[in-house]
């Protein structure tokens, strides 16, 4: 499905830089120095020049056909190229080195006999070149904007207007034209005697001059850059020093692509400006969707003109002028690697620190960077260079993820099927989880080759894509000779020489046709785990000695028959599940991998001898030293907000998996912190625990690399830039946060102790002689185990004032002899930690 993302990327990234027909070409002179007048001969071709009696200049371009360029003609029959603006709404741009622009109206254009292109350009000495040396060029450009429907109701494209000024009676009509046209959509574009200049009037131009403008209504905006201001960067990517083209407005989530610009440079003091053409590739680059480099070196060539021609220009007066035009696409920007759509969250002075790395080390958000990224490169690539390969590095793994692989999605309730559309990573086999309104989980299906899923239960109101087929038994192989791996899947390799170590891409072996082969001595074990499949079991569970536990194990075949064992390599992340509720590890549930206490108390039942539904599912692969994923974040709804902790966390373009008071939420349900919404807008009441985790999508079926490798890349970024925008944006302050009740746990070690002496599992007798404290850790040590699953001894990351620990699961109080309370009362002292208080919880007989 590789060609998915590729789709994508020509549909919503790639500018199309072949669809406005734009073409610079170099005209060679063919005339001799001083040109000639009415007529010329070469190559046994004779030619009737437009005008008789004006000294012209001819050029030929080679054997290109006009329609070529977009150019309207007749063979042997001369066109003006401002006749082709007006009625064919092409751009031409006839210019030199300098960025002097000729005359459209004293510019014509023809096709020979033999196929040849000629250009013919009045030698008129009004124009600040010299002709006999001058190196002139064309500039043909089709906005493909103009065939779109957004450009349905412009009144007309293109309109060129102008020509030689007779007396002041021609400035003062094209002035007047000038003013109405300067009313419509669109921008203007004015020269006199080859200068732009800022406008046509008595000012400007004078009788004897030539002066035109171009009305363009595809121009939205024109910007003006003081060329003393701008910041500069080394671009790595051209190894020259650059000015940084960055503005302001509204309307900044779109690609404004170089094609669709224009850039003068302008002195104020003169009213005169010059073409900064784009002959040379790096002429001009993207750096954002907005954002361009135009190289120092390069203005500074057209100062020199300036000084040449016009005397003394001060640097201060200078400016770069810039016209935006709208695109035969409308892109939306991506976010992408380099987090734009974050970089452009923030305030233009911090936005133009962290592009010139300025108090900032996000190396994604230098202007060096941004220009040589693959994102860039993918805006003006050739259709047929855009490859899955360049469309994973431009896009980063939490756009693939997002883009490929959301997970959570609520009902569509349209019609009498209720469905949902599968995402692509999902498609071929997945999982799907089924939730009720209320977020509870329901049931889950295997899914197969269908971009459509039909919900099973009635009632379910979201469903939740996990990659590959839940099952008790893992796709794990062990054989020491034949192991087979398939390219559809992800795997890791483990071996167990002295202790299980993950050997993945090491040397110890190759594969060969879909074989692995051992390349040295053979280890003891050997595991080889694929992402085909994961751990899903569910259990119907009694608490054993006063805690509510299980082992992380699966079924495995011993040869004989199939039996249950416990896990020996765990995977990656885990989801545990008690009566439908979602519960969040190091608050509902511990792990001493891979024993499992469930420590929440409010989602149990509790009833005497109905067994406890819980459901764990265990996916992905740990990280090479055998460590699952850490959760993202847990902590208690503040002021109705979640995530109040004082981070910037990055939550667009993430596929995440929230979990609410044990409730699966989705995203848009929620305030967030970062969306700077007002205190008091309360998306879930105050007190209420909270899990935010990314998940890790098996990006398989988009990618032919492995995602967990590309995924780290992401996240190494994410960190630079979340660190920077805690550090940049201002924290809302904690307030005071009433909650109505603590969040309840169970002490698994006391919960233990309190049911061992109301079975008679402790001697009575003993319990009411006198005693010192190692006959109570004696007592005690048979259920010690249980403290590295107790919440008595966590160093809480959640807010401890949020949290109760109850020393037993009942909710009515226990009845206690006096010498079994003394003796839970010492062990309070001794384990508690000072967490446990036992008054009301107990009754003394």
């Amino acid at each position: 499905m590789n060609n998915y993302l590729v789709s994508h990327a020509l549909e919503q990234v790639w500018c199309a830089p072949d669809q406005d027909n734009q073409y610079i070409v170099r005209p060679m002179r063919i005339t001799p120095n001083n040109g000639v007048i009415n007529s010329y001969s070469f190559l046994w071709t004779h030619i009737d020049l437009p005008k008789y009696g004006t000294r012209f200049h001819l050029y030929q371009i080679g054997q290109i056909h006009p329609a070529f360029l977009n150019l309207p003609h007749k063979d042997g029959e001369w066109v003006l190229f401002s006749e082709v603006v007006d009625k064919s709404s092409v751009i031409c741009d006839l210019y030199d080195d300098a960025g002097i622009h000729l005359p459209l109206s004293q510019t014509w254009f023809t096709v020979t006999r033999e196929k040849a292109l000629i250009i013919a350009v009045v030698r008129n000495p009004k124009l600040p070149l010299d002709f006999d040396k001058a190196q002139l060029y064309l500039r043909v450009y089709n906005n493909a904007y103009f065939a779109s429907q957004r450009a349905a109701n412009l009144l007309d494209s293109l309109q060129a207007s102008g020509g030689v000024m007779v007396d002041n009676a021609t400035v003062v009509q094209l002035q007047t034209d000038y003013a109405a046209k300067k009313t419509q959509v669109g921008g203007l574009f004015a020269f006199v005697n080859g200068w732009w200049v800022p406008a046509i009037d008595l000012v400007t131009t004078k009788p004897g001059d030539i002066a035109e403008f171009v009305h363009d209504s595809s121009v939205i905006r024109t910007i003006e850059f003081k060329l003393t201001t701008l910041p500069t960067f080394e671009s790595t990517l051209d190894k020259k020093k650059k000015y940084l083209l960055h503005y302001t407005g509204a309307d900044n989530d779109t690609i404004d692509y170089i094609d669709d610009l224009d850039l003068y440079l302008v002195s104020k003091k003169n009213q005169r400006g010059v073409y900064v053409h784009r002959n040379a590739k790096d002429a001009m680059r993207m750096v954002t969707h907005r954002d361009y480099a135009v190289p120092v070196d390069y203005v500074s060539a057209y100062l020199k003109h300036f000084q040449n021609t016009e005397g003394v220009v001060e640097l201060d007066d200078l400016y770069l002028r810039l016209y935006v035009r709208n695109s035969g696409f409308k892109r939306k920007v991506l976010n992408g690697i380099s987090r734009l759509t974050e970089l452009y969250k923030l305030s233009d002075k911090l936005l133009l620190e962290a592009m010139r790395g300025v108090n900032s080390n996000v190396k994604v958000w230098q202007a060096a960077s941004l220009e040589a990224s693959a994102y860039s490169l993918l805006m003006s690539e050739q259709a047929t260079a855009v490859t899955p390969d360049l469309v994973a590095q431009a896009y980063g793994y939490n756009t693939v993820a997002k883009l490929t692989g959301n997970s959570v999605h609520q009902v569509n309730a349209a019609g009498a099927i209720k469905s949902v559309a599968v995402p692509v990573v999902y498609q071929k086999q997945a999982t799907v989880f089924e939730y009720d309104a209320g977020g509870l989980l329901l049931e889950w299906h295997l899914h197969t080759d269908s971009n459509v899923y039909i919900f099973k239960n009635t009632n379910t109101a979201y469903v939740e894509f996990v990659y590959g087929q839940a099952s008790e038994a893992l796709d794990d192989q062990t054989s020491l000779s034949t192991i087979t791996m398939s390219k559809d899947s992800l795997y890791r390799v483990y071996v167990n020489d002295s202790g299980w170590v993950d050997i993945t891409g090491t040397t110890r072996y190759f594969t060969e046709n879909n074989k692995l082969v051992w390349k040295d001595t053979l280890p003891t074990q050997a595991l080889v785990r694929s992402d085909s499949k994961f751990l899903c079991r569910s259990l119907d569970l009694l608490p054993q000695d006063g805690v509510l536990s299980f082992h992380l194990s699966e079924k495995k075949w011993n040869g004989t028959q199939w039996v249950i064992d416990d896990l020996e390599i765990p995977l990656g992340e885990l989801d545990v599940f008690l009566n439908g509720n979602s519960l969040i590890e190091g608050l509902d549930y511990l792990v001493k991998f891979p024993f499992v206490a469930i420590i929440n108390k409010k989602y149990l039942k509790n009833e005497n001898n109905v067994p406890e539904k819980v459901v764990f599912r265990f996916m992905g692969f740990c990280n090479s030293t055998l460590q699952r994923t850490a959760v993202n974040e847990t902590g208690f709804i503040r002021n109705g907000i979640v995530s109040m902790n004082q981070q910037y966390d990055l939550r667009d373009e993430e596929v995440i998996r929230i979990v609410v008071d044990g409730r699966l939420k989705h995203p848009a349900q929620l305030t967030f912190d970062e969306t700077g919404m007002p205190l008091g807008i309360h998306s879930v009441d105050n007190g209420k625990a909270y899990l935010i985790r990314e998940m890790v999508v098996p990006l398989t079926p988009v990618l032919s690399t492995d995602y967990y490798q590309y995924r780290e890349k992401s996240v190494e970024t994410d960190k630079q830039i979340s660190d920077y925008l805690t550090l940049k944006y201002p924290k809302v302050p904690y307030q005071v946060n009433p909650i109505a009740d603590r969040y309840k746990l169970i002490s698994p070690f006391f919960s233990a102790l309190t049911e061992g002496l109301i079975n008679d599992g402790f001697d009575e007798t003993a319990l009411a002689q006198p005693y010192d404290d190692e006959a109570v850790r004696t007592w005690c040590q048979p259920y010690v185990y249980l403290l590295e699953v107790d919440p008595v001894n966590l160093v809480f990351v959640l807010q401890v004032d949020y949290i109760v620990i109850h020393p037993h699961r009942f909710n009515t109080l226990v009845a206690l002899t006096r010498a079994q309370y003394r003796f839970l009362n010492n062990a309070v002292r001794l384990y508690g930690n000072k967490r446990i208080d036992l008054s009301a919880y107990y009754t003394i007989n």
